[in-house]
């Protein structure tokens, strides 16, 4: 299957427009800086410090490890049950607006740490049921 581009991101927002077939339609990005591992570090703490991602993961390691977790692993199938369970996907909400406030003005390169993985939480969470909304919103 080819893969074929289709419109053009802007740097300054990280959106863009011209999706095949759906005059009128367009999509934004869901980056986070430096890495995705700030958004589930949010959900334990809010971080400020623009740090590189061994230290975002040494980060995770020390908050599973103190709640008998154990370690964490990109690919850890049970990472969205931890998270729900014993972090807090509002506070993370919270938080990453706090970042997105702070960081205004700024190009998505030049915005660190950021995230826009809220914007997209809050999209996918208006299709829950309300008392599973709550988690997140």
């Amino acid at each position: 299957a080819a893969i074929r581009r289709t419109g053009e991101l802007d740097s300054e927002s990280g959106s863009g427009s011209d999706v095949p077939g759906k005059a009128g339609l367009s999509w934004n990005a869901a980056w986070s800086n430096q890495c995705f591992e700030l958004w589930i570090m949010l959900h334990f703490a809010y971080y400020t410090s623009d740090s590189s991602r061994p230290e975002y993961v040494r980060f995770l390691n020390r908050e599973l490890e103190k709640r008998g977790l154990g370690r964490y692993e990109k690919n850890r199938a049970d990472l969205f049950d931890i998270l729900l369970e014993h972090g807090s996907p509002s506070f993370a909400m919270r938080c990453a607006e706090k970042l997105e406030r702070e960081n205004r003005g700024r190009k998505p390169s030049e915005a660190a740490p950021a995230t826009k993985v809220h914007l997209l939480v809050r999209e996918l969470a208006a299709y829950l049921p309300e008392n599973e909304k709550r988690q997140f919103i």
